[in-house]
């Protein structure tokens, strides 16, 4: 149940963040998701 054009901010990719981000995803909760990271190669993968 995606919810159209809501957009969600995930800073910090470490554990929890990915974490976060991968159940925002698996769940449809958002349209945008946006990975926040010091670390770039964090973010990209």
């Amino acid at each position: 149940m995606a919810l159209g054009r809501t957009k969600v901010a995930v800073i910090g990719c470490g554990s929890v963040g990915s974490t976060l981000a991968y159940n925002i995803v698996s769940n449809q909760l958002c349209g945008e998701l946006l990975l926040i990271d010091v670390n770039k190669k964090k973010v990209w993968a």
